[in-house]
């Protein structure tokens, strides 16, 4: 009798294992996907100062584990802090999982938040991602989620503290289980690698749109030639 009980068991088991495969979308794992990588060993990742007297400087072994991080300076207010526009990687209407690594020499109250503007009415909405107090000189990781407005564009990410002191951030990164929101990221190859050795691709741009990731996202991948716009019309 234990003997059939086993059987039967062991039947049941496979008969299950069996109809799983059936069914992959169910029992499998649904990994995140990034959709932005900014660790700056090679670019500042589109990040820049949000004010006139803040200087963004990106220096080795100041990082994450020694890495090359992003240090921030020249701040004059507690809103003044390192920004960037993703709209070029991200759609509203979808979940999104923010996180960045943030240090200070000083014990801060770190705060990561993001701007979005309806294409519809032009209005911009501003919230509040993550807030959290860091210890002095350890790193610390401000993580959130956020689905922005259908018909958002623009997500500026901004990084700032309570104080005016200065502060690094590491590690940026945007990750979505939706595989479809990650197909606007640049191609790997653009204009420039297609013709650059016949003649040079070129654009311009302003104090304006350099801030803008999405446009200085398709530049960089298109250009091997760039001007300044208004500030070389004298």
């Amino acid at each position: 009798m234990k003997f059939k009980k086993i059987i039967a068991a062991l039947t049941s088991l496979l008969c299950c294992a069996g109809t799983m495969t059936y069914f992959p979308a169910f029992f499998q794992p649904v990994h995140a996907q990034e959709a932005v990588n900014n660790d700056f060993e090679v670019s500042y990742g589109g990040w820049y100062g949000n004010a006139d007297t803040v200087v963004l400087t990106a220096e080795n072994q100041i990082g994450f584990q020694n890495s090359r991080g992003m240090l921030v300076t020249g701040r004059t207010s507690s809103q003044d802090g390192a920004s960037s526009s993703k709209g070029f990687y991200l759609y509203g209407g979808v979940e999104y999982h923010y996180s960045v690594k943030v240090f200070s020499e000083t014990a801060e109250n770190f705060k990561l938040s993001i701007l979005c503007i309806n294409q519809n009415t032009g209005e911009e909405t501003v919230k509040e991602l993550a807030v959290k107090s860091a210890e002095a000189g350890k790193w610390t990781e401000l993580p959130a989620d956020y689905t922005a407005p259908d018909d958002s564009y623009e997500f500026k990410l901004t990084i700032t503290t309570d104080s005016t002191n200065d502060f690094m951030f590491d590690d940026f990164k945007v990750t979505s289980k939706d595989s479809d929101a990650l197909t606007a990221k640049a191609a790997e190859a653009g204009l420039k690698d297609k013709f650059g050795n016949y003649f040079k691709v070129g654009n311009i741009l302003n104090g304006g749109t350099v801030q803008n990731s999405a446009i200085t996202a398709n530049i960089l991948k298109d250009c091997n030639s760039v001007e300044c716009e208004n500030e070389m019309k004298p």
